[in-house]
C-alpha cells in the first residue's frame, strides 16, 4: 500500500515537474527587465518575406530630449508633399505619453519636429491615415474611456477630436481598415483577448462584431493592416516571454459573415541579439507603399539589466491558460 502510494506520488511530481517546465518553455517564469524602445525604418523593393533590421537606420529617444524623454515607440508613417512624416509615442518621464512627429525629405534622415497631441490622458499607437483628401488619426486614447477619432485641422501638427468612434470602450492598439465593402476595427481587450468592431462607414456605428478572435500570447495588434497581393495582413504582438517579444503576421479572412485570423509569419519581427536597442525584442510595423517601393517603421526594445532575473509566475499561468482554451477551441471549429 504504501509503495503504492509513492509510486503515484512520484507520477504526479514527475507530471507536475514536466507541466512546469514546458509553461517556463513558452512563458518563462524568470525574465529579464526591459528598457526603453527605440524606433527602425527601411525600404524595400518587394514585400519582405522575412524582415531585415539594419542597425544603421535607427531613430533614438534622445533625438527628442537627452534629459525627459523616457522612450519612444508606436511609429507610423504616411506620406505629404515630398516628406515622410512618422507620428509615433513620444513617453515623457514626468508625464502622459503624447504624439510626435519625425520628418524626413528623403527617408534616410529623420529629425524631430514637435508634439503633434497632447491630452491630459495617456496616448499612444497613432495610426494615421487619408481619406477622402482629409488626414485622420486613430490612437490609442483606452485611458479617456473612449475610442477616439482625430482630425488634421492643418496637418501634420494640429489636430482635433472630430468624433468618438466607440464610447465607453477600453481597446489597446485600436487597428483600423477602410474600403468600399469592410470597415474593420481590431483592438486589444482587459483579458488577453482581441475583438472585432464593424462599421458602413468610418463615421457609421461600430458594433461589436466578433469578441476573442485571438486570446492568450498572441491577442494586441501590433501595426497597420498591410494589403499585399490582394491579402490583409494583421500584425499581432507575441507576449509569450515578455510583453514586446515579437511580433507575427495573421491573415484575414471571412468564412460566412465570420472572420477568422490566421497566422502566416511567425515571428516576423523577433529580438534581434545583434543590435543592441532591439536586443530584448520588438512588437510593432508599419509597412505599405512608397512609389513603386515598400517603406517600413518598426520599433524594438533593449534590456536594462540582462544578468537580473525577475520572478513572474501569475502571467506565465494565465497565458498558458487562455492559450490552451485557444487552441482546444481552434480544434472544434
Amino acid at each position: 500500500m504504501k509503495k503504492s502510494f509513492l509510486g503515484v506520488s512520484a507520477f504526479f511530481v514527475i507530471i507536475g515537474f514536466l507541466l512546469v517546465c514546458v509553461i517556463n518553455y513558452k512563458t518563462p517564469f524568470f525574465v529579464s527587465k526591459r528598457s526603453g524602445w527605440s524606433i527602425g525604418f527601411g525600404i524595400s523593393n518587394h514585400f519582405p518575406e522575412k524582415m531585415n533590421i539594419n542597425k544603421w537606420n535607427l531613430i533614438f529617444k534622445n533625438a527628442v530630449s537627452k534629459d525627459s524623454t523616457s522612450f519612444i515607440a508606436d511609429p507610423f508613417w504616411i506620406e505629404f508633399n515630398d516628406s515622410i512624416y512618422i507620428f509615433f509615442e513620444n513617453q515623457s518621464k514626468y508625464d502622459n505619453g503624447t504624439i510626435g512627429v519625425f520628418a524626413s525629405k528623403d527617408g534616410k534622415k529623420f529629425r524631430y519636429v514637435k508634439n503633434a497631441i497632447k491630452e491630459t490622458f495617456h496616448m499612444s499607437y497613432p495610426q494615421v491615415f487619408k481619406k477622402d483628401k482629409k488626414f485622420y488619426m486613430l490612437p490609442e486614447t483606452q485611458a479617456s474611456g473612449h475610442v477616439l477619432l482625430y482630425e488634421a485641422v492643418k496637418f501634420p501638427y494640429k489636430w482635433k477630436i472630430c468624433d468618438t468612434l466607440i464610447k465607453n470602450c477600453q481597446l489597446k492598439d485600436p487597428t483600423i481598415y477602410l474600403s468600399d465593402s469592410i470597415n474593420l476595427i481590431f483592438g486589444g481587450g482587459k483579458n488577453l483577448d482581441l475583438n472585432l468592431y464593424v462599421s458602413n462607414s468610418l463615421f457609421g456605428k461600430w458594433k461589436l462584431k466578433q469578441k476573442g478572435i485571438l486570446r492568450g500570447t498572441e491577442y494586441r495588434p501590433g501595426g497597420r493592416i498591410i494589403r499585399d497581393k490582394g491579402k490583409l495582413l494583421l500584425p499581432v504582438q507575441n507576449c509569450s516571454e515578455a510583453y514586446g517579444y515579437g511580433l507575427s503576421l495573421y491573415s484575414i479572412s471571412k468564412v460566412k459573415n465570420k472572420y477568422k485570423l490566421h497566422r502566416v509569419s511567425p515571428f516576423y519581427l523577433e529580438q534581434q541579439k545583434n543590435i543592441k536597442e532591439f536586443n530584448a525584442g520588438m512588437h510593432h510595423l508599419d509597412l505599405h507603399k512608397l512609389g513603386n517601393n515598400f517603406f517600413y517603421v518598426n520599433d524594438g526594445n533593449t534590456f536594462e539589466e540582462p544578468e537580473k532575473k525577475i520572478f513572474n509566475y501569475r502571467g506565465p499561468l494565465k497565458k498558458t491558460y487562455i492559450d490552451s482554451k485557444q487552441f482546444i477551441s481552434s480544434l472544434c471549429e
